[in-house]
């Protein structure tokens, strides 16, 4: 598994803000929404090869090239992209009745 750690207070606020006077239904469909374009955003890398700032990856050493008989970084079989899921913990000051 791949563990991001971000300063997410920025995120964090805004969460809090959409949160002020909103309803768990709406909190839920934007935050899906989020989790959508990164997983698509993710996938377009895969397929541009750069990284979120838009450094390419770096090429497989000649030697993973021979062995795999491509240079695909990131890449063996291609089935790791299918499991990218959206999966959202947050905490918010703001306490929400759960429906």
């Amino acid at each position: 598994m791949i563990e991001i750690k971000a300063d997410t207070q920025k995120v964090t606020a805004a969460l809090e803000r959409l949160a002020d006077g909103a309803t768990p239904a709406g909190i839920k469909t934007t935050l899906m929404k989020i989790g959508q374009e990164l997983v698509e955003s993710t996938h377009a890398r895969f397929v541009s090869k750069t990284s979120p700032d838009g450094t390419r990856w770096d090429a497989n050493a000649p030697a993973t090239q021979k062995l795999k008989g491509r240079d695909n970084p990131l890449v063996e079989t291609g089935g790791g992209r299918g499991t990218l899921v959206i999966r959202w913990k947050v905490k918010l000051k703001t306490r929400l009745p759960v429906s």
